[in-house]
């Protein structure tokens, strides 16, 4: 997050810039989200389980590769400017699709994942929609 900010810094230009990227393209980077917040769940794999399905559904032939990380900073890390190249709609259909796992998975959110859920959204520039 702080590699994202620094590099908005540096280059405003470039910081609110959405990319032309699709979901399919970057797997391995959405794969890495999911896992990364699935980990930090009161019940990692319904969460976890939660997560794909709603990605396979946005996603055609969706085929995750998930793993647990120790570091979630240095996995996210890598992830980010890939997440970031995504166009405004798929953004929005990555959030969408993280918001509705979590509500049909019935498990109560902790701290931790709101807090990178947060991350997540000031990181790939989508506003958090209050309703």
């Amino acid at each position: 997050m702080l590699a994202v900010q620094i590099n908005d810094y540096k280059n405003p230009g470039r910081s609110i810039m959405h990319g032309d990227n699709n979901l399919k393209n970057i797997e391995i980077a959405v794969t890495t989200l999911v896992s990364v917040l699935s980990q930090f769940s009161t019940s990692p794999e319904l969460s976890k389980n939660a997560y794909l399905l709603e990605l396979s559904n946005a996603i055609p032939n969706f085929k995750p590769v998930y793993k647990s990380y120790q570091s979630f900073q240095q996995a996210l890390d890598a992830s980010w400017i890939k997440l970031n190249s995504l166009s405004l709609l798929q953004k929005k259909i990555l959030i969408d699709s993280i918001e509705k796992a979590e509500i049909n998975s019935n498990i109560t959110q902790t701290t931790e994942q709101r807090e990178i859920f947060r991350t997540i959204c000031a990181s790939i520039h989508v506003p958090i929609l209050v309703n």
